[in-house]
């Protein structure tokens, strides 16, 4: 078994030293050696009074901030003891039930305030890498190179989770858990790591619907029956922060980014064709045909596989996403490329299944220049 992992714990190390150079460069370079930087800090929402003074020069000035603040005021107070600690968030109880990704960087802080920022950048490193590792040994257990495992950082939105310290590259990380594990029929495994997903961002429980697809084709009422309680830990947890926060400054976030289908990708597409063209408008419209161009093979390829037909329904939960969300997710490449950032992902594992693999593999290559594009433009400063 350790022999068999050498080569994938190969590739996981050149992740790594991409990871951590990209991370030591911007945090040197772009951001003057301020940790804060890579949480795209605002200043119109007060910030947690456990942060103290944010440097200027990491500042947004005028801005809201970015999703990465808000999960940095619950991991430097997870219980929201200090009163200040809820004023700091925009959106109380549609950030709180978010809770895993803050509340692990607190535990490994071990209560030092200080370290909970490296803690978040460090977790969301860990777990690209961790991604890399484990799509590498599953190439590999399917007769494909592991080397092609880089091609996780190929996927954009990778880039601008660990730049920007959002919740999604963990969430990533255990939805790539679960379907390894499902495939190696661990179903237990599978619904611990997507109740802890579903901790981490609620929408990965509806990528459930993929793994019980599967079930039901196969009769597995066993399998149905655990994954189906991998719902629980979300739904407790649910119900403890509609209780514990006021509704006050809350909303559920559904209203705001979910419309009629079809009516978001098609506003997005008119706004492209009349909007000038700019660098940031044709990159923006680039990786937006990109996540479109990438449902198409997931989706509609002729899958030869039982996990290429898990992959096909995961797939789907997303491709119904695409049609449902609101212009508001789809306005700006920092947001849609980051919500459907693992479209690209489960693209990736479909590599294992023949079908359509020179045309996944054109789609992922272009993700890559368009991944090595944002990684140059963000660390010069540019966006």
């Amino acid at each position: 078994m350790i022999n068999g992992m050498k080569r994938p714990l190969v590739v996981a190390f050149v992740a790594l030293s991409i990871v951590v150079t990209v991370g030591l460069v911007n945090y040197w370079g772009h951001f003057h050696g301020e940790i804060l930087g890579f949480f795209r800090i605002g200043t119109v929402i007060p910030h947690s009074p456990y942060l103290g003074d944010v440097p200027k020069h990491v500042l947004s000035e005028g801005e809201l901030g970015y999703d990465g603040q808000f999960f940095l005021a619950i991991a430097l107070d997870p219980g929201l003891q200090q009163g200040g600690s809820v004023a700091a968030l925009d959106n109380p109880r549609y950030r709180y039930r978010r809770i895993f990704y803050p509340f692990l960087a607190s535990l490994i802080s071990l209560g030092y305030k200080s370290a909970v920022p490296y803690a978040l950048v460090g977790i969301n490193g860990a777990c690209l890498v961790g991604i890399v590792f484990v799509v590498a040994l599953w190439f590999q257990e399917s007769g494909l190179s592991p080397w092609l495992g880089l091609l996780a950082l190929g996927i954009v939105g990778v880039w601008i989770v660990f730049f920007l310290s959002t919740a999604d590259l963990l969430a990533s990380f255990l939805l790539i858990i679960s379907l390894y594990a499902y495939f190696h029929c661990r179903v237990w495994i599978t619904a611990l790591a997507m109740a802890a997903a579903g901790l981490t961002h609620e929408t990965l429980l509806l990528v459930l619907g993929g793994f019980w697809f599967g079930a039901l084709l196969k009769r597995n009422w066993r399998d149905l029956l655990i994954l189906a309680l991998a719902i629980l830990p979300a739904g407790v947890w649910n119900i403890h922060v509609l209780k514990a926060l006021p509704v006050h400054g809350s909303t559920t976030g559904f209203f705001e980014n979910f419309t009629l289908p079809a009516e978001g990708a098609v506003t997005k597409i008119r706004v492209f064709l009349m909007d000038p063209l700019s660098v940031k408008a044709m990159y923006d419209g680039f990786t937006f045909f990109l996540i479109t161009g990438m449902l198409v093979p997931l989706c509609f390829g002729p899958k030869q596989s039982d996990q290429g037909r898990v992959l096909r329904w995961c797939g789907v939960v997303y491709l119904i996403l695409y049609l449902l969300v609101s212009m508001q997710v789809f306005e700006y490449y920092l947001g849609f490329n980051r919500v459907f950032m693992n479209v690209g992902l489960l693209l990736l594992m479909g590599l294992a299944d023949p079908s359509w693999r020179s045309v996944k593999v054109g789609i992922l290559g272009l993700s890559s220049v368009a991944s090595l594009f944002f990684v140059i433009a963000y660390t010069l400063g540019l966006i």
